[in-house]
């Protein structure tokens, strides 16, 4: 499991639930930024926006937990937006209503609700890591709305030793490998640059079909694109996968 902790090790609690031999190797972490008097500032003033989009759970859990500090009731009259299931559940556990993609959880998906559709004139807050695709918010801004964004965390490779690398790449030689998004999976070919490894050879999990074209353009030929997010949806759609190859014709 390549993914930040915690959700690494809750996913592989997932997979051994299901009698699978998995480990965690998380090849991105989160860090948290302080944050300039401008960037506090949209915090304190959050109210002036009439639309929020939460590009990631982590993001949402930062977001209440800054917004804490100054907001003892949370502002009426912002319209909630959370790209996908998990950043959604963070906000609504806090209280707030939020909106969703009908199906899906990318920035495209969420970009086809309705609410988002004609924006002339409103005030839109994109939270969200440093970095990262900019798609969400230019497309907003192209329908009209005035954008900020919120950058609350950075995304950075961790360092591991090269006996963690090679214990975790090589030795184990994962059949399955789950990278949920482009720069997981980028970085864990980067740490696997002086190991020797196979790692091509197993079967990747991808969130999306853009993700997995890159993944097809790294060497990788098994992709398995979940059902959903969620770690039931991750651990049945890649055993799905494995029963549809020992299948007969």
């Amino acid at each position: 499991m390549c993914r930040p902790q915690p959700e690494a090790n809750r996913l592989v609690r997932a997979f051994e639930a299901q009698g699978a031999d998995a480990r965690a190797f998380p090849t991105l972490i989160r860090q948290d930024l302080k944050l300039e008097p401008a960037e506090l500032a949209k915090i304190q003033n959050i109210d002036l926006y009439g639309h929020i989009a939460v590009v990631s759970a982590h993001a949402a859990r930062r977001l209440l937990a800054l917004m804490d500090q100054w907001w003892p009731q949370w502002p009426v009259g912002i319209h909630w937006y959370a790209i996908g299931n998990a950043t959604a559940a963070v906000l609504r556990d806090a209280g707030l209503a939020v909106e969703t993609p009908a199906t899906g959880w990318t920035s495209e998906d969420l970009l086809n609700h309705p609410q988002l559709a004609h924006l002339t004139q409103s005030r839109v807050l994109v939270v969200k890591g440093l970095g990262g695709r900019p798609t969400l918010g230019d497309v907003l801004a192209a329908r009209g709305a005035e954008v900020d964004t919120l950058s609350l965390y950075e995304r950075l490779e961790p360092r591991y030793s090269a006996e963690d690398i090679r214990r975790n790449l090589g030795e184990f030689e994962p059949e399955a490998i789950v990278a949920l998004s482009g720069e997981t999976l980028n970085n864990l070919l980067r740490l696997g640059t002086d190991c020797s490894h196979r790692l091509q050879k197993a079967v990747i999990v991808v969130p999306a079909e853009r993700v997995a074209g890159a993944a097809r353009a790294l060497g990788f030929s098994g992709i398995c694109l979940p059902a959903s997010l969620a770690d039931k949806d991750v651990v049945g759609s890649l055993a799905n996968y494995f029963a549809s190859m020992t299948r007969p014709e």
